[in-house]
């Protein structure tokens, strides 16, 4: 499974332009071309707001391959890959 190492390096981000609460109290704003989604730990199951979970990201963003460790479950999780860009479902 893909952790967050490969999101080339960040899939969330803030600015100077943002308020600073949500600087100082978020991850930010999902990058533009990018899917994110919080799951019940190794299941597909999306969690409601709030609740605790695993953060599923999908887009450009990814490194191209998947884990050969465990290609069954980055397939569930993560969905069918192109062959030339990343996962476009979280």
């Amino acid at each position: 499974m893909k952790g967050m190492t490969e999101t080339s390096p960040v899939s969330y981000q803030t600015t100077l332009q943002s308020p600073l609460r949500k600087r100082i109290e978020t991850v930010g704003t999902i990058l533009p071309h990018t899917k994110a989604k919080i799951v019940k730990p190794g299941t597909t199951e999306i969690l409601p707001i709030g609740q605790r979970g695993e953060l599923c990201v999908a887009g450009y963003l990814l490194q191209k391959g998947i884990s050969v460790y465990h290609v069954d479950l980055t397939h569930r999780i993560l969905g069918e890959r192109s062959e030339n860009k990343g996962s476009d479902d979280p």
